[in-house]
């Protein structure tokens, strides 16, 4: 698997930075919100913001940021900003909250933790529970604990995705619209093998529709709360498995 593959490795993606001699931890914040405010600008001048018009978008979306806060993160004059603000200026921005922190395709490394540096891309991964960052107080058996949530809930993203693809096959099928006989009616000859696809399909059906089953059961067991489910793939799951 490539380093940058999105996976649970821990391998050498993130690494000791230096710093200056005694320049103390306690300056990573201060640096981290720099970078922060440093992307925030690049994202606002991007979108053709002026400060004034991003602090009122703030404020349609709840609770305004005042322009100044604004202006001090990007010119460096603040040394500090909160999970809620960074959250609020992400929606207002329409950018994904993690380019704020992890800007993807602008710099090679960053420094997610103290004196830790690592791709944008490992640590946009460890922001979503993908990878781990292997820091000093890493502990594999506790970080697949956390992320058992996570795994869970892609699997069952993905079991939806296949079931809904093998409806939408289903689907073309029985209205002819196929890519094998594009647009004209099935040969003669051919009505067999359609026979034969079709029941494969179904086959696919019931299966996915089986392991769904299995697989939200085993996240109601753990106490997670049930993901939501497309209408017509929670129709089809409530129906006994023998209908």
């Amino acid at each position: 698997m490539p380093p940058d593959a999105d996976s649970n490795d821990i391998g050498s993606g993130a690494s000791r930075s230096s710093r200056p001699s005694g320049s103390g931890k306690e300056l990573w914040t201060a640096e981290f919100t720099r970078a922060v405010g440093q992307h925030i600008r690049y994202w606002r001048r991007r979108r053709k913001l002026t400060t004034q018009k991003l602090s009122d978008i703030t404020e349609d979306l709840g609770q305004r940021i005042p322009p100044t806060v604004l202006t001090n993160l990007e010119n460096q004059r603040r040394d500090y900003i909160s999970v809620g603000e960074l959250l609020l200026v992400a929606a207002a921005l329409n950018v994904p909250p993690v380019l704020l922190i992890a800007p993807i395709g602008q710099t090679e490394h960053i420094e997610p933790l103290p004196e830790l540096s690592a791709s944008p891309w490992r640590t946009r991964g460890w922001l979503m529970g993908t990878r781990a960052l292997n820091h000093d107080q890493f502990h594999l058996q506790q970080w697949n604990d956390a992320t058992v949530a996570i795994k869970l809930y892609d699997a069952h993203r993905l079991l939806v995705r296949s079931y809904q693809e093998a409806a939408r096959r289903l689907k073309e099928l029985d209205d002819d619209r196929m890519d094998i006989f594009p647009d004209r009616p099935w040969p003669d000859e051919s009505i067999a093998r359609r026979t034969a696809f079709r029941s494969a399909v179904l086959g696919q059906l019931a299966a996915y529709l089986g392991h769904l089953r299995e697989h939200r059961k085993t996240i109601s067991d753990m106490g997670l709360v049930l993901p939501a489910l497309p209408v017509d793939v929670e129709a089809d799951l409530s129906r006994s498995p023998l209908d």
